[in-house]
């Protein structure tokens, strides 16, 4: 059986391998289901830090949403030719100038929202354009970034 919590900013949370729970978010302009997790050892509560940001995470979902959304655009442009190398399907690929809003969101799925003990969250997601490592929104202060998942896990 899983342990449970009530968490004053997550609310209900299991501890499976650290607190988590599922959570409907509106992002990239439709409702999806994520997985929230807050990093934790055993026995470990979930921290100030983390309940700062996942408010702040939940206050700021519109505006990280468009600027997420803008940060993959400049990925997608400046890894271009990287990301055809990773790709099972190249041919398939716009061209950066030609990529729409919609072909990034198809191609970049968020399935989790981590927040580590560190003084950020990244939104993980399925990608094929990384598709052993998978693709992290990273959340620092006001910077949004792109990167692997290996970079925050």
């Amino acid at each position: 059986m899983y342990k449970t919590t009530t968490d004053s900013a997550f609310g209900a949370m299991k501890f499976d391998y650290g607190w988590c729970k599922e959570e409907d978010i509106s992002f990239f302009g439709k409702t999806i289901t994520v997985e929230v997790l807050a990093e934790a050892e055993v026995g470990q509560p979930i921290s100030d830090i983390q309940r700062n940001l996942y408010t702040r995470f939940c206050n700021e979902i519109k505006t990280l949403s468009a600027t997420a959304l803008e940060a993959l655009r400049a990925y997608y442009s400046e890894n271009h030719p990287f990301i055809i190398m990773q790709m099972d399907f190249p041919g398939k690929l716009p061209e950066p100038d030609r990529i729409t809003d919609i072909d990034l969101i198809n191609m970049v799925i968020p399935k989790t929202v981590f927040f580590p003990q560190d003084n950020l969250y990244a939104i993980l997601c399925d990608s094929p354009w990384e598709p052993q490592e998978g693709l992290a929104i990273i959340i620092c202060d006001d910077a949004v970034s792109i990167g692997i998942q290996s970079e925050v896990l």
